[in-house]
């Protein structure tokens, strides 16, 4: 007897994605998978200027909605829309500005959940060929990252729970509210999943791409929101927790 493959809502939240938007969402309509069902994919517009919007609608596909805001709300806002108005088994969050490497991705993703052993997941990030001297220079960086936070603990650790994509089981994102102050989001919901006594599950066979910072400047400025975030998050976790939870 089969069953029931799982229900799942793709949320997106895209800030002048126009570039790269049509790419993920085609690849989204392509994926495969015999254990759960696409139901829908929200793409919500934080107050872009560009043809993001345009690029959204060339698709012509009844699986895909497009929410717009005319001020800019900032991804946990966003993310929290999309878990008040998902009505699906898994809620999955994606950056606007990746690659997905195969049709498998999304079931690769959502597949500790499918199984019940996590509410929570994270694919594996790669970077695009660099290009720039200092694209080069970054990605020898994520390479020594990568290779370590992928072996500490066999990769079941926060450092691979990247906000590029993430699987939501719904009885986590049905409690799970993102503070929208704290930029790492990704990290205060690897938190709150171990405060709720769930599991989460890194997923290396999900495998997506994005682009490094192409220049200093970009990179700095990368560099500066994270350290803010990660600045913000602490006003929001009890390091005794986080240090109970991690150890």
């Amino acid at each position: 007897m089969k069953h029931r493959k799982l229900t799942v809502t793709i949320g997106i939240p895209a800030f002048n994605e126009e570039t790269n938007i049509a790419t993920l969402l085609k690849s989204l309509l392509n994926q495969v998978s015999e254990y759960v069902v696409m139901k829908n994919i929200l793409v919500y517009s934080d107050a872009s200027v560009d043809g993001t919007e345009q690029a959204v609608q060339s698709l012509q596909s009844d699986k895909i909605e497009f929410v717009k805001s005319k001020k800019r709300m900032g991804k946990p806002a966003i993310s929290n829309y999309i878990f008040h108005h998902a009505d699906t088994d898994i809620v999955v969050i994606l950056d606007a500005d990746i690659r997905l490497t195969d049709n498998a991705f999304i079931e690769e993703l959502t597949l500790p959940i499918v199984e019940g052993r996590a509410d929570l997941t994270s694919g594996k990030i790669t970077e695009l060929p660099p290009v720039t001297f200092i694209e080069k220079v970054l990605a020898a960086s994520m390479d020594i990252k990568r290779e370590s936070f992928e072996s500490y603990n066999n990769g079941q650790n926060i450092y691979t729970c990247h906000g590029r994509s993430r699987a939501f089981s719904r009885r986590f994102y049905t409690k799970f509210v993102a503070p929208v102050e704290v930029a790492a989001d990704d990290a205060y919901s690897y938190i709150e999943c171990l405060k709720l006594g769930f599991a989460y599950s890194y997923t290396p066979k999900a495998v997506l791409q994005y682009r490094l910072p192409k220049t200093v400047n970009d990179h700095l400025r990368q560099s500066r929101r994270f350290f803010q975030g990660n600045q913000r998050l602490l006003e929001y976790v009890d390091p005794n927790v986080v240090n109970e939870l991690l150890s």
